[in-house]
Order: C-alpha cells, then structure tokens, then sequence
C-alpha cells in the first residue's frame, strides 16, 4: 500500500492565469481565477452600454442654467466626451469579444455568426461555453484581453474615482503547486467613502468596514 502524496504533488497543472496556484481537475485555471474572469466578462457587459451612451450623447442634460452663454453656432466641443469615444473605439470592446467568440464556434463546431456581431451575441458564446475554454491552452490569453477590458470600461465609467485603498485579501485560496506553501489570496482591495462593506472581486469574500484592519495588516505583511 502506498501512502499518500507529499504535500504540493498533485496531478493538476498550474494555473495558467496564476501560475503559482494549482489548476482545477481537468482544466487549466484554479476556480478563484475562473470566478474571476467570469465577473470581469459581467462587468464588461454591464458597463459597456453605460460607457458607449456618454461616449455618444455626453451625461449632461438641458439647455444649462438660466443666463448660460447661448451659442449661436453651436455648442462648444465637448472635449471629454471626444476622448471617451475615442478611447473606447482603441479598447475594441466588440471586436475583441467577437474574435474570442468566433474562435469558440469554429472549434466546437457551433454555427458561424451571420451578419454583424453584437455585444449579446458575442458574450453568450462566451459564457455557454466557458467551462470549454478553461480547458483551452489560450485561457491564460483570453482572460487577460477580458481583464483588460473591464479595467479600461471602468476607467471611463468613472469607478476608479474616489477610490481608498483598503488593503489585501488575505484569504488561503490554494497551494503552491511546487511547495505546497499556502496561497492568499493577494488582491489588492479599495472602498469608496461612506461603504460598509467592500467584496473581493478575486475570491468572493465579503469584508465588513470592522475587518478592515485585517487587511491592511495583511498589506504590511507583504512588505
């Protein structure tokens, strides 16, 4: 009879979008990095709309105070909401999501996209068959262009503004898949003014405002 494992030995690669945690058994991503790549292609849907509306027609409403400058050739231009528009059209929301999910239908054999892609369309492909691309050797890749769109929709949402940071999450969220040395989880965390509470976005941990100091010695620890 053999004994078990040594501690860190196990069958599962690592992760391939953290590569010093452990993959899930027969994919290629942890579940905490799945979860949270799955909430960052939500939070692309639910902000993209938001983002595209004041890049096109600006947030202002009205015709301003009474007495405002009334100009005779036309408003000024609104510089800002020219370089939200701007900057939305260099993130390439639609044609990122649509070439990840062109890539899906032509490899499981889905029928191929007919006319334009949309928003809807596109993120549907790609969360019906998400646990398929967790064990695609280009999750790693997919994740990341994912990531980097909700950061840069959030940008221009303003829900970077006013930001404190809190602290880091110092959840146990795996192992090494080389020591076997205990992971946190290490996400960097931030509360507006007047929160309660703050959810990390990594591993689904809800902080109450009275823990906070947990994590700020979490932070200090890691200097």
């Amino acid at each position: 009879m053999t004994g078990p494992p040594p501690v860190g030995t196990s069958d599962r690669g690592p992760c391939l979008i953290r590569e010093t945690h452990v993959a899930a058994e027969g994919y290629r991503t942890c579940d905490p990095c799945a979860t949270y790549v799955r909430d960052a292609l939500d939070d692309v849907v639910r902000l993209h709309p938001v983002v595209a509306e004041e890049a096109e027609y600006g947030t202002g409403g009205g015709d301003g105070p009474r007495g405002a400058t009334v100009y005779r050739s036309g408003p000024p231009v609104n510089l800002a909401r020219l370089d939200r528009a701007d900057r939305l059209a260099q993130a390439g929301v639609l044609a990122t999501l649509a070439y990840w999910a062109d890539g899906v239908r032509e490899s499981t054999g889905l029928p191929a996209r007919t006319g334009a892609p949309t928003l809807a369309g596109e993120v549907v492909v790609l969360v019906r068959m998400w646990s398929w691309i967790r064990k695609q050797d280009a999750v790693g890749k997919f994740a990341f262009e994912v990531v980097e769109l909700r950061r840069v929709l959030a940008q221009l949402a303003g829900e970077t503004r006013g930001r404190i940071p809190v602290g880091v999450c110092p959840v146990l969220v795996d192992h090494d898949a080389r020591t076997g040395a205990p992971i946190q989880c290490g996400q960097r965390l931030h509360a507006r003014p007047g929160d309660r509470a703050l959810r990390c976005p990594q591993c689904g941990t809800l902080w109450p405002a009275y823990r906070w100091v947990d994590l700020q010695q979490a932070q200090e620890a890691t200097r």
